[in-house]
C-alpha cells in the first residue's frame, strides 16, 4: 500500500502553484500542495470487461424466487442432516455464480467449484452436522475471497488492518531520518533499521506538524517496541488504537468559526431517514461557503452509496466520479423495482444513472463513472476518517480524492468497498445468513486494497481530533 512521505523542511511550493492561498501560511500551502499532488497522481484501474460479456451466469432460480430467500430475521438451526447440508452448499455456490459480482474476479467456476468440493468433502454420508461447524467449513473453503462485505453466518474469513500509534511522543523528520525532541536520531525499531517506515505524518495536541510512531496491524500489537537511537540509547514505546463510542446519527455545529458536519450513516433518501439525508445534503452548501470546514465520517459504516456522491455534487457544483471501474448485476425490471422501492430504499434506475452503467451482458452492467480529472475547489475541506469508515463512507473518501484542497485526517478506513451488501440471503435448510454483493469494483492496489482501506494524509489516532484540527487551522490562517 502507498504510504505518503514528506519531509518537514523540504520546500515543495512552485511559484504560481494553483493551490497557493494567501490566507494560509506558507507551511500550510506547502503541505496542501503536496496533498493535492499526491491525490492527482492516482492510477486508474484496467478492467477486462470481455469476460463479463461472454459469461453465462446460469439461472438456477428465477428472480422472484431469489427474492424469497432474502434474510428476514431467521434464526439458524442448531444442527441439520448431512443431506440438508449438502443441499445448502450446492444452493450457496449456485447463488454465488448467478448473483455475486466478484465471482469472476476471484477465479470463476474453476476456483469456486474447488471450494465447493472442499466443503462437501467434510460431510459424512449420514448423521447430523452443527450449523456452527458448517459455517466454519464454508469460511475456510472461501478464504480466497478478499471481500469485506462477504460474510457467512455474520463472520469473515479475513481480518482488516488497524492503525495503532503512540500520540504522546512527537518526532520530526529531516533528510528522511527521524529525530526525537532531544535531537536524537532513531536508527532502529526493534531489530529493523528501516526506522522511518514506522513513523507517520501527524499533528500533535497543539495542532503542530510532527511525526508519530505507528503500525498497521491485523492483530493486537506487542506490549511495547524498542527504539534505538544514534547515541546508543534504547527506549520502549507502546501503541494503542482509539475507539470512538456513541457516535451520533447526525450533527451540525460551528466552532471557532469553522462549520463541522458529522454523519454516522449514509441514510437512504426515502422512508423514515429522509429528513436526516436531506439535512446532510443541505449541509454541503453550508460547508462550501466557508474557507475551511470539517466533515466527520468516523464510525460511518456506510449505507446509501449515492448520498455521498450527491453531497459532493452540491459541494463543488458538479458530479464527481470514483477512481474505480467495475460491474453490477441486476436481473429485475427497473420500472417495477422503482415502484416497489420508492418509499423506503434507493431506486435501481437512479443507481444505474449515477454510475453511468450500461448493459454488457444478461443482467450485467458496466460502471462507467471513473473520474479522470481533478475538480477545482478554492476552499479547504478536512475529512475525518477511521477504521470504521466503511462502504458508502469510503465512496465519499474515494470521490473526494478527485476534488482539490481536501485533506484526509485520522486513520486508515475499513477497506470494505469493492463490493456491496446487496445480497443478504438465508440458506434454505440451515437458515445460515450469508451476504455478498451484486457488484465488483477494481482499484489500483497502490491506492486501495480491501481490508486495508484508504490512507489519510495526516495520521491522527485521537478521540479529540476535531480540537486538533481547529488548532491546526488557527495556527495557519493568516490574519489581515
Amino acid at each position: 500500500m502507498r504510504k505518503f512521505i514528506i519531509g518537514v523542511l523540504i520546500v515543495l511550493m512552485a511559484a504560481g502553484c494553483s493551490t497557493e492561498n494567501k490566507q494560509w501560511s506558507d507551511d500550510f500551502n506547502m503541505y496542501l500542495s503536496q496533498f493535492n499532488n499526491d491525490h492527482e497522481g492516482l492510477n486508474k484501474p484496467t478492467v477486462y470487461f470481455q469476460q463479463y460479456q461472454t459469461f453465462d451466469r446460469g439461472e438456477y432460480v428465477s428472480y422472484d424466487e431469489y427474492l424469497s430467500y432474502f434474510y428476514n430475521g431467521e434464526i439458524p438451526r442448531t444442527a441439520i442432516t448431512m443431506e440438508a447440508a449438502r443441499e445448502d452448499i450446492e444452493f450457496y455456490f449456485q447463488m454465488l455464480r448467478q448473483f455475486y459480482g466478484g465471482y469472476l474476479h476471484f477465479g470463476g467456476d474453476e476456483r469456486f467449484e474447488q471450494a465447493k468440493a472442499e466443503c462437501l468433502s467434510y460431510l459424512n454420508e449420514t448423521g447430523l452436522i452443527e450449523t456452527n461447524k458448517l459455517v466454519l467449513i464454508m469460511l475456510t473453503a472461501t478464504n480466497f475471497v478478499k471481500d469485506n462485505h462477504f460474510t457467512i453466518g455474520n463472520k469473515r474469513s479475513n481480518a482488516a488492518s488497524k492503525y495503532f500509534s503512540n500520540e504522546e511522543l512527537s518526532f520530526y523528520k529531516k533528510d528522511n531520518k527521524i529525530y526525537d525532541a532531544k535531537g536524537r536520531q532513531v536508527t532502529a525499531v526493534d531489530q529493523d533499521q528501516a526506522a522511518e517506515n514506522y513513523f507517520y505524518l501527524s499533528l500533535d495536541d497543539e495542532g503542530q506538524v510532527c511525526w508519530h510512531f505507528g503500525l498497521l496491524l491485523k492483530q493486537y500489537p506487542q506490549p511495547s517496541y524498542v527504539l534505538t537511537y544514534d547515541t546508543g540509547e534504547q527506549e520502549p514505546i507502546s501503541v494503542d488504537y482509539v475507539y470512538l463510542k456513541n457516535t451520533p446519527a447526525y450533527t451540525e455545529s460551528v466552532l471557532e468559526g469553522v462549520p463541522i458536519v458529522q454523519i454516522g450513516e449514509m441514510f437512504t433518501e426515502y422512508g423514515e431517514n429522509r429528513k436526516l439525508a436531506d439535512q446532510f445534503l443541505n449541509s454541503a452548501e453550508l460547508l462550501s461557503k466557508s474557507d475551511a470546514a470539517i466533515l466527520d465520517i468516523r464510525n460511518n459504516n456506510g449505507g446509501n452509496g449515492l448520498l455521498p456522491l450527491k453531497w459532493i455534487e452540491r459541494y463543488v457544483g458538479q458530479r464527481v466520479g470514483l477512481n474505480s471501474s467495475g460491474i453490477m448485476i441486476y436481473d429485475g425490471d427497473l420500472e417495477i423495482n422503482d415502484h416497489l422501492l420508492a418509499d423506503d430504499s434507493q431506486k435501481m434506475s437512479e443507481i444505474i444513472d449515477y454510475f453511468n452503467a450500461t448493459p454488457i451482458g444478461k443482467g450485467i452492467y458496466q460502471k462507467n463513472n471513473c473520474h479522470n480529472e481533478t475538480v477545482a475547489n478554492d476552499r479547504v475541506l478536512f475529512v475525518l476518517m477511521n477504521g470504521y469508515s466503511a462502504s458508502a463512507a469510503e465512496y465519499m473518501i474515494d470521490a473526494l480524492h478527485n476534488v482539490e484542497n481536501v485533506i484526509f485526517v485520522g486513520t486508515s478506513s475499513a477497506g470494505c468497498l469493492q463490493s456491496d451488501n446487496g445480497n443478504v440471503l438465508v440458506l434454505p435448510n440451515s437458515k445460515i445468513k450469508v451476504a455478498f454483493g451484486n457488484s465488483w469494483s477494481e482499484y489500483d492496489p497502490e491506492y486501495y486494497q480491501e481490508f486495508e482501506g484508504f490512507q489519510p494524509d495526516l495520521w491522527i489516532n485521537s478521540s479529540h481530533l476535531e480540537e486538533i484540527i481547529l488548532k491546526f487551522i488557527k495556527n495557519n490562517q493568516q490574519t489581515d
